[in-house]
C-alpha cells in the first residue's frame, strides 16, 4: 500500500493513504487533503511504502531520524500532527526517505 507524508514548515503533518485521495464519486477539479493554518505552509511531502521504516526531517538548523510507524495514519480530512517541534528562528525545509 502506497502512503503519501506531508510536513509543513512549523512541523505538522500528517501521513495518509494514496486511495483516499483519489476516491471521489463526482466530478471535481481537486481534493483537497490538508488545511494548512494561515500562518503556515507546506514544506515537502514525499510517497512512502511498507518498505520504507524511517525518515530524515531537515529543518534550518538540525536534522532528525524519525520511525515513519510513530506518525499516525490519518484521513484526509484530519487535522495532522506536530512532528517536530519547531522555534521561531527554525523552520522544516525537507523531509528524506532514509534507504537502507
Amino acid at each position: 500500500d502506497k502512503e503519501i507524508l506531508l510536513i509543513t514548515k512549523n512541523g505538522y503533518g500528517k501521513r495518509l493513504k494514496i486511495e483516499e485521495i483519489l476516491e471521489t464519486n463526482k466530478a471535481v477539479k481537486g481534493n483537497c487533503i490538508y488545511k494548512i493554518k494561515e500562518d503556515d505552509e507546506l514544506a515537502d511531502f514525499v510517497f512512502i511504502s511498507e518498505k520504507d521504516k524511517e525518515i530524515i526531517i531537515n529543518s534550518k538548523i538540525t536534522s532528525l531520524k524519525i520511525k515513519i510507524e510513530t506518525f499516525p495514519l490519518l484521513s484526509k480530512n484530519a487535522i495532522g500532527t506536530c512532528m517536530i517541534k519547531i522555534n521561531n528562528d527554525n523552520f522544516v525545509k525537507n523531509i528524506n526517505i532514509l534507504e537502507k
